[in-house]
């Protein structure tokens, strides 16, 4: 099909290239994925902090537990060799349903 202009000329449609719609599509599509990466980036940074910053309080918390240990294995040995108020924290603790158990002698 033709056209015919005012001035007598012929006017042949266009056609148009698929490329350029191609080409931005996967322009956007880099720049999407270069966005998530960057974001990804960031939060794996962000968390990686967060978990050294829990890694002092971890080993605080460790630290205290094992002085806890120590301090119940010695009160049930009080206990043991006959120290009155050591046993009746030991009972007090063990209707509570907390068991202290004497530190095992090293060999």
């Amino acid at each position: 099909m033709t056209m015919t202009m005012q001035n007598g000329s012929v006017a042949v449609p266009r056609e148009h290239s698929i490329y350029v719609p191609v080409l931005i599509g996967l322009a956007a599509l880099v720049g999407l994925l270069g966005f998530q990466a960057i974001e990804l980036s960031q939060a794996r940074g962000t968390l990686s902090a967060q978990r050294e910053g829990q890694n002092a309080a971890m080993e605080a918390s460790e630290k205290l537990r094992q002085q806890l240990g120590t301090i119940a294995s010695k009160t049930a040995e009080l206990a043991q060799k006959g120290d009155l108020d050591a046993k009746a924290i030991v009972d007090a603790y063990a209707k509570r349903g907390l068991q202290f158990v004497p530190a095992k002698p090293k060999s």
